[in-house]
């Protein structure tokens, strides 16, 4: 007879989440057309209602996109 053996499937969680650098908001601007692919006009448009002097890439990256897919009035 055949002896079993258990596999354990736990997934390690005392892993640390990736943490992302928070950069300027002014240097995210200047840096437009490279890291989103849009104009510097659009990033301040979309960012000068948040009111903020730092930011991470991917949190201004999510507000961007949400601005640029707004109706047009």
């Amino acid at each position: 007879m055949a002896k079993k053996t258990e596999v354990s499937t736990k997934v390690d969680e005392t892993v640390p989440a990736i943490s992302e650098d928070a950069y300027p908001v002014e240097e995210l601007i200047k840096a437009s057309r490279e890291v989103f692919g849009v104009p510097q006009e659009c990033v301040v448009a979309a960012l000068k209602p948040l009111k903020r002097e730092t930011m991470i890439v991917s949190e201004a990256r999510t507000v961007i996109e949400t601005f640029m897919k707004k109706e047009v009035k």
